[in-house]
């Protein structure tokens, strides 16, 4: 059967147009001045309901109020955080695919074991969001009143102290490790399995303290607990007059950021865009209300002062893990 010439067109003028318009569908969704045009999916490697997926789900709430587009949380866990990390990285670099770097991720893991990525050249980092806050707890009516009372006693009787944490490794038990190091306490870390359980032993008797991401606030605030000292870089504004470590005058910090990461290859157009909606985001009252109610402090810094922050916080903690003798 001949097809005719008008009809053989007709067909060809058609595909033309469509190929036409998925060229244009690409160009305008690949165009800084369109971006973005649909849903930006962001990778949490950890469980629904912990601090992480919902302080990460409420960052991009927030976000995707100013970017007109949602930005849609999707959690993938599997190795702390390393299956999730490790499928970011692998993503188009097109702006429609982020993930969560978390400082245990960032800054210990990749010292103690090999994961299936770098946490400094594998990706860009959008920006910082948030600091957990770490602290030093005790029972209300243990003898130490401080944190300068409870170091010294812990100095003139080595080994005696125990303190509880949820897992050896974890961002708490480093700093503690660390400020031992630096004044010569001998001291005994306790794995009780989560912060939760920690918390208890220390109302329980079995430890003398513990060092956890913010369980024990509750109980501090019931009059059962005492707060000595946050061990992360931020105060915590459910914590007021509780110093850091630093404010102490002791140079240490647990590794306890948040960021928002993209595959590396990411254009820079789309970097500043997404840069200044992260910025806007943490801002936002329902955002600031959720850290807040999990003891964690917004605390924002752009892209290129993150991507600096991330790398200094995986060499020094590279440095302590040696010092405190937890790596070779």
């Amino acid at each position: 059967m001949k097809i005719s010439r008008r009809i053989l067109f007709a067909f060809t003028l058609l595909i033309s147009l469509c190929l036409l318009a998925a060229c244009s569908q690409e160009a305008s969704q690949n165009s800084p001045d369109s971006y973005p045009t649909k849903p930006v999916k962001m990778l949490i490697g950890l469980a629904p309901g912990g601090s992480t997926d919902l302080s990460s789900r409420a960052m991009a709430d927030a976000a995707s109020k100013v970017l007109g587009q949602p930005v849609v949380a999707e959690n993938r866990e599997g190795g702390a955080t390393a299956v999730a990390l490790s499928a970011t990285s692998k993503e188009k670099p097109d702006g429609y695919s982020l993930g969560i770097l978390i400082s245990s991720a960032g800054a210990i893991n990749p010292h103690l074991r090999e994961v299936p990525y770098d946490p400094v050249n594998d990706f860009k980092q959008i920006c910082r969001f948030g600091v957990f806050t770490y602290t030093l707890s005790v029972k209300s009516d243990a003898p130490w009143q401080n944190l300068e009372e409870f170091l010294t006693y812990a100095k003139e009787n080595p080994g005696k102290v125990k303190y509880g944490v949820s897992t050896s490794g974890s961002s708490p038990m480093i700093a503690m490790e660390q400020l031992a190091h630096e004044l010569g306490i001998k001291w005994e870390h306790v794995p009780l399995g989560t912060g939760a359980k920690a918390v208890a032993g220390v109302l329980g008797g079995h430890v003398d303290a513990c060092a956890v991401a913010g369980e024990d606030v509750p109980h501090v605030e019931s009059g059962d607990m005492r707060v000595l000292a946050i061990l992360s870089s931020e105060e915590s504004p459910n914590l007021p007059g509780v110093k850091t470590l630093m404010q102490s005058g002791y140079d240490v910090a647990a590794p306890a950021y948040l960021t928002v990461v993209a595959p590396k290859d990411i254009p820079e157009s789309k970097v500043s865009i997404l840069e200044k909606a992260f910025e806007e985001g943490v801002k936002d009252p329902d955002f600031i209300k959720v850290m807040n109610s999990m003891n964690i402090a917004p605390a924002y810094l752009n892209s290129n002062d993150t991507e600096k922050y991330v790398k200094q916080e995986f060499e020094k903690f590279g440095e302590v893990l040696k010092n405190i003798g937890l790596v070779q």
